[in-house]
């Protein structure tokens, strides 16, 4: 894997320490802020390629800083959390996140969750789909809707090309889970809440209502809206 560079935004020295040795291990470079007003301006000034962020943070919390993060970058962004309910993962999701991971955890788990956000998404395609008014050029990772360009978290453009390859087909939540967040993963609230975002942002931009369905108990599908 390529190094990359990772921002951690955490306020516990401790924690930091272990998380700074296990990249540094993977030969990523690591930069730290301890706020989220730091996060923030650090993030602005040198783009990172992935944020760990801690959700219980000093004065601004964490998923505040994650929805201000998401204003200007499309890095992914792993939660740290100590909150493993169903409600606080969601609210995470909803704030722009990529993925959690719970408190205490292994290093395998935090190594394996990086490591799939940083490689996921490299597949391609022969040229640019287009389906309704919207076209996915893989090859420069662009979607536009209407000739206008949207953005679009790494998570968020993952999902909707795994459901643009298989076009027209039903996918269900377990094989989108094994594609886009690999075999590892259990928990289908982060599917129902990209799912959620992705759909407004294409329709905000345009795109027909209706381009993404629900399928209940089956899945999801693209296709162009009859």
């Amino acid at each position: 894997m390529l190094a990359r560079h990772i921002l951690i935004v955490d306020d516990d020295p401790d924690l930091i320490d272990l998380v700074r040795e296990l990249l540094h291990g993977e030969g990523h470079s690591i930069s730290v802020a301890s706020t989220g007003e730091r996060a923030e301006q650090m993030a602005r000034a040198r783009p990172p390629d992935l944020i760990i962020l801690d959700v219980d943070l000093p004065g601004m919390k964490g998923p505040e800083v994650c929805r201000r993060l998401r204003v200007f970058s499309t890095a992914p962004i792993l939660f740290l959390t100590a909150a493993s309910s169903d409600a606080d993962q969601i609210i995470g999701f909803t704030a722009g996140a990529d993925d959690y991971v719970t408190k205490p955890f292994g290093p395998h788990v935090l190594i394996a969750r990086v490591r799939t956000l940083l490689t996921r998404g490299a597949r391609t395609t022969s040229g640019p789909k287009l389906i309704a008014n919207v076209e996915i050029n893989a090859s420069a990772q662009v979607v536009t809707v209407g000739g206008q360009q949207i953005e679009l978290t790494k998570t968020e453009y993952d999902v909707l090309t795994t459901l643009a390859a298989r076009e027209g087909h039903i996918i269900s939540k377990v094989e989108l889970l094994r594609e886009v967040w690999g075999e590892w993963y259990g928990d289908d609230h982060v599917i129902e809440v990209t799912i959620s975002r992705l759909r407004t942002k294409l329709v905000r931009a345009g795109a027909p209502a209706r381009l993404i369905t629900t399928h209940r108990g089956l899945g999801y599908q693209i296709s162009t809206p009859r």
